[in-house]
């Protein structure tokens, strides 16, 4: 996680501490904080104002378009950094108060730390 480039559409890494690597096998991370939680339990809290709400309500059908295309953008940029993500699901997309548009939030890619690189492995 700490090559990649800050990113809308990817959760970011702040930092990390490794102190306890090589005594205890564990390496810590300090992610920032997605306040919507994940996408999953999002659209199952919010069901009914997702399917039911008209466009001019925050919460509508048209926001999981939105959610579709942010997440494409974070898988884009995944694959042009030749990183395969190995585990896309909705419990792995976070949401965040979005700063270009206060009304839905911002979908981001999580999860990503441990993927693979494999394109090394085509050659």
């Amino acid at each position: 996680m700490s090559s990649i480039k800050p990113r809308p559409n990817l959760v970011s890494m702040i930092g990390s501490c490794s102190s306890e690597l090589k005594s205890k096998g564990k390496l810590w991370l300090l992610l920032e904080f997605c306040e919507h939680g994940d996408l999953k339990n999002y659209l199952k809290e919010n069901e009914k104002k997702i399917l039911y709400g008209n466009e001019n309500e925050t919460l509508n059908s048209r926001c999981l378009l939105k959610w579709m295309y942010e997440v494409a953008k974070g898988m884009q940029y995944l694959e042009e950094n030749k990183i395969m993500h190995g585990d896309l699901a909705a419990r792995n997309i976070l949401l965040s108060d979005d700063p270009t548009n206060g009304k839905t939030p911002l979908a981001k890619v999580a999860d990503f730390g441990l993927a693979k690189a494999f394109y090394d492995y085509l050659r």
